[in-house]
């Protein structure tokens, strides 16, 4: 595992933000690792030089007009951790059927997986549906989804980056490019899923449809308070573990207070500085001398 504490862009400007953890790279320029990957599907997934990003080395599924084939991580995915999964893909149209690349977390782990009749069921997923009949982009979280054309003048023959990001609150946000296409609204219980494979499928009836440059990240969980004792500059995410001195406590907005002990009870030493409230809302102080007198 490595932490980025720069910004850290890799070929054709992928770059990822300041404090993130790299949890799983694949860039294929050693082939389909059989360690890494279990590959199902006849014909079986392949990885083609020269087609990658910047003519390196991108995988094809390779499915064919009766089943999806693909690979599944053996790596498995912890979701409650936020995980952000994002790809580079570039699919050409030339058949009505056939034809479709999918990146994302199955619902259960690579054993699970294999052959034609044990094919992964996802749970985040996202689904360049190239074929004529479909055309669509498909972006899945739980059991909704959302849809948007493929544009066969834009798109075919074209390298377009996808993010998919799990968030706190259970939803999962879609990028296209950079640009948010879509936010899910039925939250996910992620606590549910802590073993997830990742798969990369498809068919590529026709002409080859690549993927590259798999990268997987997760927030970095810690004291995100600089006035805790084990405040980490690095976290991204304050999972609720700040700790202070027993002898002085923290407000909303920061300050930090000594307190004196009186009996069982701990009083602070020195007059509030707040300005919020514990739930944020600001403190009004602007009231006239009459507007104080009739506040309850």
């Amino acid at each position: 595992m490595k932490t980025i504490r720069l910004l850290l862009c890799f070929t054709f400007c992928y770059c990822i933000s300041l404090g993130q953890n790299i949890v799983f790279n694949e860039n294929w320029e050693n082939g389909i690792d059989p360690d890494i990957w279990k590959t199902w599907g006849s014909p079986a997934p392949v990885a083609y030089d020269n087609e990658g990003v910047e003519n390196t080395t991108g995988f094809d599924a390779n499915g064919d007009e009766n089943y999806q084939s693909g690979a599944v991580t053996y790596q498995t995915f912890d979701l409650t951790n936020q995980p952000s999964v994002s790809f580079y893909a570039k699919g050409t149209s030339t058949t009505t059927f056939w034809q479709n690349i999918g990146v994302g977390f199955s619902t259960a782990a690579s054993e699970s997986y294999g052959g034609t009749t044990g094919q992964p069921v996802y749970l985040c997923y996202i689904y360049l549906g190239i074929e004529n009949n479909i055309e669509s982009i498909i972006y899945y979280a739980g059991n909704e989804s959302y849809s948007e054309p493929w544009l066969d003048d834009q798109y075919n023959d074209t390298w377009l980056n996808f993010t998919m990001s799990l968030n706190n609150n259970g939803t999962i946000s879609f990028f296209r490019q950079d640009d948010l296409i879509w936010t899910s609204t039925e939250p996910i219980d992620f606590s549910m899923y802590t073993n997830q494979s990742l798969v990369a499928d498809g068919r590529s009836f026709g002409a080859h449809q690549i993927v590259d440059d798999i990268l997987v990240t997760t927030e970095l969980f810690g004291c995100t308070d600089p006035f805790a004792l084990n405040y980490d500059p690095d976290a991204t995410f304050d999972d609720g573990s700040c700790e202070y001195l027993q002898n002085q406590v923290v407000d909303f907005d920061g300050n930090v207070y000594n307190t004196i002990q009186n009996g069982n009870q701990s009083w602070i030493a020195e007059n509030l500085k707040v300005t919020h409230y514990n739930n944020g809302d600001p403190i009004q102080t602007d009231y006239t001398n009459e507007e104080w007198a009739s506040l309850s």
